[in-house]
């Protein structure tokens, strides 16, 4: 159903779909018919079937019955594999997993259209996403799921079978009324252990609301979490979203970008997003300082740290609902908008956004996900979308109207009865459902209160990436629409990885949404995408029977991990209001190199570096590390020679890839192979002192270029984590005099006499 077939005959063409609906609750036979006249022969048929291939059969004859099969096989064959890495429909590529325990996210109902009644979708029920890290140190990373309001957040650790249990905590309990929205697992204070950030959000709180604050919770070393003191960081109390972490001030721990996803009571106003800077182990709001556009940019819905014009410094990329995708250059610690007009011009429902370099040129590509095209919902730039927001009927309270063109006219979506119900002058000034229907939207609401409403506008709702032509001086992006597939249901996570190891990023989208306001119905045509990258920035879809992957749910999130220690990317989806599913990996290929980055302190895993992995043709693909360990597929036909490694400080390294599975040390870490051996505290307390040396080294290179404050901030680092590194010490005296601090400076003084006399 929903196949395009053309006939082409002695130069003329036919087309036809099939769509066996035919009136109500009436259906005819899926067969297509076509009149070839006097014309006995065929000279070309092409099938353009729903997932996006096509099929075309040659010199065919008229008069007879033809039944064609769709080649599943010949879908995910490329003529350049040589390996059979491709799905097919006897071994998918993807299988579901036991995860030993049953994962479910919790939602608590909540009337959202009671507050706003015009309110296109529920704002209550966005979560979960999901957080993963090792916790515990036993090499393995974990799992974080945040919980609705009313429910706390939970742990589960992993096991060596791929398994997961239970790890409750009080601390979590404690804060079970706020709704968990975005969350990261991170070292903020230096001790070689994550700890983890909780945005909380929703739409059932007030704005101010305590149950609004955002949590950060510091770990004990084996996995066990305690709510940070309050002067650890900002009380940030609006509805956030998304967070994302990188080391974006180039100081050798991770900062945050905390996005603000809405204003409880008040869609579409601007909530507020943040930038979090890591001094010392306190998180500091410098969005005000380093990112003053940021602040108001509009309903942040997610966020990815790239570097996306190759300088070395981590930039901002960030998706919002009713507005573009944003890029925020990083100008040394600043984050500045940049006008890429292409962006500009496609204001969508951006939900998600994930990084890869999808065509082997080396830059950084982006996916974004957005609403599709299969919902009441159509946008172009000539006939945009629209959401007005104001107050149309004198009572002092701003209502919604949402709007969309007719030809060139302006009609609101939403019906008599519920206009009415929200203000009721509309069935005062249309007494029958004919009139109102046939009203434009300024013969409701006049042009002048539409004029003093705030407008928003979406002018695509497509799904795409962009393709990366960005120069260090020039940010310049091409989009391009993705399969049919993509577009059949709303996409929210988007994951980027070599699932087949044919040597291309492919791409994962958890799709549908159960939320929308009433008389929409729910959206829930998708199963999950699974696009197989072709190397050149195109994708094939794979359909679900030869992926595996079939969530028919309302799935928000979909992350990578190696379920069962077998080397191989494997999957899992999060699911509002229902069960964690998971997926293991059974490519035929089984063809991959996992690298696992070991980083300086505070950034041990090396997230924000890129990796760049080099076959022995030469030909490179690139991913930015945002866990613990990254896959590249690695074909038979030209295997990968070495990984290149462009680390968060600016730093280099390189490594022969000899095995399938490659650890890279930074540079300034020592590499004594006795350090394994060495007890977690020993470890810790040598992390501690190259951690303190490298802050040390980079104030005193800070206060040669006059920035003196920054200078101490790292020197404070650098005792903090070592009370004994004598530059830092004497350095911090230094300051102290300048500062007529003499009491203090006396005490510095004399610690490092006492250390080096």
């Amino acid at each position: 159903i929903g196949a395009k077939v053309q006939l082409f005959a002695a130069g003329e063409t036919q087309v036809r779909q099939l769509q066996p609906v035919s009136g109500y609750l009436a259906s005819n036979d899926p067969v297509l018919h076509f009149g070839l006249g006097k014309h006995a022969n065929i000279d070309r048929l092409v099938v353009r079937w729903p997932a996006g291939h096509t099929q075309e059969l040659t010199s065919l004859r008229a008069g007879n019955l033809y039944e064609i099969t769709e080649p599943i096989d010949d879908l995910q064959r490329r003529p350049e594999d040589t390996d059979s890495a491709q799905p097919n429909a006897n071994t998918p590529l993807l299988r579901p997993h036991d995860l030993g325990t049953r994962i479910i996210h919790r939602e608590v109902e909540f009337d959202d259209f009671a507050r706003q009644p015009l309110l296109p979708n529920k704002l209550s029920q966005l979560g979960p996403s999901m957080a993963w890290g090792d916790i515990d140190g036993d090499g393995d990373d974990d799992l974080f799921l945040g919980q609705g309001a009313g429910w706390p957040g939970m742990i589960y650790t992993r096991t060596a079978d791929g398994r997961f249990n239970a790890s409750p905590q009080n601390a979590f309990t404690d804060h079970s009324a706020s709704e968990d929205m975005g969350a990261v697992f991170f070292d903020v204070d230096g001790d070689n252990d994550l700890d983890l950030y909780v945005a909380s959000g929703g739409n059932e709180f007030e704005a101010g609301d305590p149950q609004l604050r955002d949590r950060l919770y510091l770990n004990d070393g084996s996995g066990h979490f305690a709510l940070a003191p309050e002067n650890a960081h900002p009380q940030l109390n609006g509805s956030n979203g998304t967070v994302a972490a990188a080391d974006f001030d180039r100081d050798g721990d991770i900062d945050l970008f905390v996005g603000g996803r809405l204003v409880p009571g008040a869609y579409p106003t601007a909530p507020t997003s943040h930038i979090l800077r890591n001094d010392a182990g306190q998180l500091v709001d410098v969005t005000a300082s380093v990112a003053s556009a940021l602040h108001l940019a509009g309903m942040v819905t997610d966020a990815v740290w790239s570097d996306f014009n190759g300088d070395g410094a981590i930039d901002l990329l960030t998706a919002h609902e009713w507005g573009p995708v944003r890029v925020w250059k990083n100008e040394n610690g600043t984050l500045q908008p940049q006008v890429v007009d292409e962006m500009a011009q496609r204001s969508g429902w951006w939900n998600g956004i994930a990084s890869g370099d999808f065509d082997h040129d080396g830059d950084i590509d982006y996916v974004t996900t957005n609403w599709g095209e299969n919902t009441k919902y159509h946008a172009s730039t000539a006939h945009p979308t629209r959401l007005y927001y104001g107050d149309f009927d004198g009572s002092g309270k701003r209502r919604l109207i949402e709007a969309e063109f007719e030809n060139d006219t302006l009609f609101p979506m939403r019906g008599r009865s519920c206009s009415s119900r929200a203000m009721p002058f509309v069935s005062e000034k249309f007494d029958s459902f004919r009139a109102f229907a046939t009203a434009s939207l300024e013969e409701i609401y006049t042009p002048k209160c539409l004029d003093e409403a705030i407008r928003f506008e979406a002018t695509t709702l497509v799904s795409g990436i962009w393709l990366n032509d960005s120069t260090k001086q020039i940010s310049q992006f091409r989009f391009q629409t993705l399969p049919k597939i993509v577009q059949v249901s709303p996409g929210f996570g988007a994951v980027v990885s070599d699932l087949n190891g044919d040597g291309h990023l492919d791409i994962c989208i958890a799709q549908n949404f159960y939320q929308p306001q009433w008389e929409t119905g729910r959206m829930d045509g998708g199963l999950g995408c699974m696009l197989l990258g072709n190397g050149d920035g195109t994708f094939a879809p794979a359909i679900a029977e030869a992926s595996g992957l079939i969530v028919p749910a309302d799935a928000t999130d979909i992350v990578t991990t190696d379920l069962n220690a077998d080397g191989t990317p494997d999957l899992l989806v999060a699911v509002n209001d229902g069960e964690l599913l998971s997926f293991v990996n059974q490519s035929s290929a089984r063809q991959f190199i996992s690298v696992e980055l070991q980083g300086l302190r505070g950034n041990r895993s090396g997230v924000g570096a890129k990796l760049t992995a080099v076959s022995s043709s030469g030909a490179t693909t690139s991913q930015e590390v945002t866990a613990t360990r990254t896959s590249f597929g690695n074909p038979q036909q030209d295997p990968i020679q070495s990984i290149r490694v462009r680390w968060p400080d600016g730093a280099s390294s390189n490594a022969d890839v000899s095995s399938n599975q490659v650890t890279i040390a930074h540079p300034n870490l020592t590499s004594d192979p006795q350090r394994l051996a060495k007890s977690h505290a020993d470890r810790k307390s040598d992390d501690a002192k190259q951690f303190a040396e490298a802050q040390a080294t980079t104030g005193t290179r800070l206060a040669a270029v006059g920035d003196r404050d920054q200078a101490i901030v790292h020197y404070r680092h650098a005792f903090l984590a070592d009370p004994t590194n004598t530059n830092a010490l004497t350095r911090l005296g230094d300051a102290s005099v300048d500062a007529s601090e003499f009491r203090d400076a006396d005490w510095y003084y004399e610690q490092a006499l006492a250390i080096q006399p």
